[in-house]
């Protein structure tokens, strides 16, 4: 069975967890039993978020950043039309919104330092760079 956990490289021997068994043939369904279940399962999606937040996010930030053959790094910037994901702390991770890039806003030194986003609600919102990754789409 293919998890979440091959394509991010983590061995399920080192979650620190047992496997989940949800067989009960032979065994009692308890209340104690569900929620020992639920907890290992909770617990199970709060890794995985932390490292897919970790990793993967990440990765495709830094996937912008393209190595020339002549040694250098050149930065590619977030562009008019791209799809991001919005990081917002207060939201619970199910629920960062997503956007569209209308406008970039250059600091003092011409680079891009935040943009005005156009989210699905219509509004209209300005965010740093920082808090953006952009999607695979």
């Amino acid at each position: 069975m293919i998890t979440p956990s091959h394509f991010l490289g983590i061995k399920s021997d080192s979650l620190g967890l047992e496997q989940l068994n949800f067989n009960s043939r032979g065994k009692s369904v308890t209340f104690k039993n569900l929620m020992d279940l639920w907890k290992k399962g909770s617990s199970l999606l709060d890794l995985f978020w932390r490292t897919w937040v970790k990793q993967y996010l990440n990765a495709l930030r830094e996937r912008k950043q393209t190595a020339l053959k002549q040694g250098r790094i050149s930065t590619l910037e977030p562009k008019v039309g791209e799809v991001v994901l919005i990081k917002d702390t207060n939201l619970h991770r199910a629920n960062w919104p997503y956007g569209s890039i209308l406008k970039l806003n250059h600091g003092r030194d011409e680079k891009v330092r935040n943009v005005d986003l156009k989210i699905p609600n219509g509004r209209i919102i300005t965010r740093p760079v920082s808090m953006l990754y952009p999607l695979e789409i």
